[in-house]
């Protein structure tokens, strides 16, 4: 078993995927940095996908996306046109909340 342990390790080494992750989250973060400085979110939409990350129900609730808490575990759906922000907004959101 050892052998092939050895034989998979050198083909496909740990150190070289952490690598590649870690590239790739630097690139991801680059790009949500740059289009967080270009954007000016609603403050209003801002506040609601920070409530969702947080799971703060009581504040999603107060912003009249649900009428009770029970939902606010459920999955977010950000919709819009083409070009409408929706990206920059979730980067804008997601670099603040780091």
């Amino acid at each position: 078993m050892e052998g092939l342990l050895g034989i998979v390790d050198a083909l496909l080494p740990l150190a070289d995927v952490a690598d590649s992750l870690l590239l790739q989250k630097e690139w991801h973060d680059s790009v949500a940095a740059e289009r967080a400085r270009s954007a000016l979110p609603d403050p209003r939409l801002s506040s609601i996908l920070c409530a969702h990350l947080e799971a703060d129900s009581r504040r999603l609730i107060d912003e009249g996306v649900y009428s009770t808490g029970d939902k606010a575990v459920q999955g977010l759906i950000l919709l819009g046109a083409s070009g409408a922000g929706k990206a920059s907004l979730m980067a804008a959101v997601g670099v603040a909340h780091r």
